[in-house]
């Protein structure tokens, strides 16, 4: 199936917003894996010229995007919700039992029920 990747902050609940990165999983978590070194080059300064960062052709990494998420938890994330590292369980609400349309954001193999997310609030 053709799925798209992002760079999803779980923290903050926001994405990089990249496009057009088709089975690209495994591209997308060495990005989250590379995201203190990524926040590091975003902040050179060469003058006049920018620093510029692709993976591939035409597929341009907003690098400002590690240095605004430095330090939170960063997993690749597909176009329909799936978060890489993460449980991952449907979860529903604890009064009525309705679905929530929303997926467990805690560890995989965590200790207790699982829980809806927590955001904290933008630092952008």
């Amino acid at each position: 199936m053709s799925t798209n990747w992002d760079v999803y902050c779980i923290d903050c609940d926001d994405g990089m917003g990249l496009s057009s990165w088709n089975h690209a999983e495994d591209a997308v978590n060495s990005l989250c894996h590379a995201a203190a070194l990524l926040a590091d080059l975003s902040k050179l300064d060469f003058g006049i010229y920018s620093v510029e960062f692709a993976l591939g052709r035409d597929r341009s990494v907003d690098l400002s995007f590690f240095e605004v998420h430095r330090g939170h938890r960063l997993r690749p994330r597909s176009e329909y919700g799936e978060i890489l590292g993460t449980c991952a369980k449907r979860i529903a609400c604890v009064t009525c039992g309705h679905d929530l349309y929303e997926k467990c954001r805690r560890e995989p193999g965590h200790p207790g029920e699982c829980a809806p997310p927590v955001f904290h609030a933008r630092t952008r």
